[in-house]
């Protein structure tokens, strides 16, 4: 059978964002947020599938409104067109606006992280109802105690969660799982804590290719992410 490919665009708003791809059957390709641009849309070969991490940033100040700041990001997501992306720090005010504006074309999976209403974050994961059934989906919590809800642990300075999307294309019948999380800002020793939760995770999850999309606030994505990288051979052999 011929091996798709799978794109990852990672885009960033405010701070730095970045995606990881493990492939089993499917070869992997990063397209740098520095080279997302409206209406410079690289073309999409026929038998891949592209996958969007975006942090659309919680914060709602005057200077960067979360109602000045979505039109770019609608307009992203609609000329990009991602089979799937993930979203970090989504407050319940980002999901109306996702689900008014793209909610037509898109479903979207994850709880929040925490219990504090309209200021509680999620990390989503959309993927294109009409193309994919959805097998299967859940969140857990970066902690000791995955399934506890609202579980925090390792001296992190926030709850944090992943949620992730197994997603069957209609078609072809190729399944991918997408994992959408955000990582401590604070610790690296709670960062590692956690990339071990999600390496534990994302075993139990093991499908024809895994897409792991994630945001941080500090540039040490590679070695913060070394873990998961030298992972991701033992997972092709299994």
């Amino acid at each position: 059978m011929k091996k798709s490919k799978i794109i990852i665009i990672a885009l960033a708003a405010a701070v730095v964002v970045a995606g990881v791809g493990f492939a089993v059957s499917k070869k992997a390709e990063l397209i740098d947020f520095g080279e997302i641009t409206l209406g410079a849309v690289p073309e999409k070969a026929a038998e891949a599938t592209r996958v969007m991490s975006f942090n659309v940033r919680c914060a709602d100040d005057p200077e960067g409104s979360i109602d000045n700041r979505s039109q770019i990001s609608v307009e992203i997501i609609k000329q990009y067109a991602p089979d799937s992306f993930g979203v970090q720090e989504a407050t319940p005010k980002w999901l109306r606006i996702l689900d008014k504006e793209v909610g037509d074309k898109y479903a979207r999976v994850g709880e929040s992280r925490d219990f504090f209403g309209p200021f509680s974050e999620y990390n989503c994961v959309y993927y294109l109802k009409d193309k994919y059934n959805l097998i299967d989906s859940g969140t857990f919590w970066l902690s000791e105690t995955p399934y506890k809800k609202y579980s925090v642990s390792y001296d992190s300075a926030c709850r944090r969660i992943a949620s992730w999307a197994v997603l069957e294309d209609k078609e072809t019948g190729e399944v991918y799982t997408h994992i959408n999380t955000h990582l401590d800002h604070v610790l690296e020793s709670t960062r590692d804590a956690q990339c071990k939760v999600l390496l534990a995770e994302m075993a139990k999850l093991q499908t024809q290719g895994t897409v792991v999309s994630q945001a941080i606030s500090i540039p040490t994505v590679t070695v913060m992410f070394m873990p998961l990288w030298w992972q991701a051979p033992m997972m092709r052999q299994q």
